[in-house]
C-alpha cells in the first residue's frame, strides 16, 4: 500500500510541476564567467540553502524550528 501512495504522489506531483514554464529558459552565464542571466542580460537572481550543520550541531528542538 506503502508503494502505491508513493508512487500516485511522484505522479501527482509532475502533472503538477508540468504546468508552469521553465522559468531557467533562457538563461545563460554571463561574459565574466561568474553569474546567471536572462538572454537580455538582466540579472538572475537564485538563492539556496544548505543545511549542513542540522545533522551535527543541532538538536531536536533546533532541528524543529529549522524545518
Amino acid at each position: 500500500m506503502r508503494y502505491i501512495v508513493i508512487l500516485l504522489f511522484c505522479v501527482l506531483m509532475q502533472n503538477a510541476t508540468a504546468q508552469f514554464k521553465n522559468p531557467a529558459k533562457g538563461l545563460k552565464v554571463s561574459t565574466n564567467g561568474h553569474l546567471l542571466e536572462y538572454s537580455d542580460g538582466s540579472p538572475f537572481f537564485w538563492m539556496g540553502d544548505t543545511a549542513w550543520e542540522l545533522f551535527h550541531r543541532l538538536d531536536d528542538k533546533e532541528t524543529d524550528f529549522y524545518l
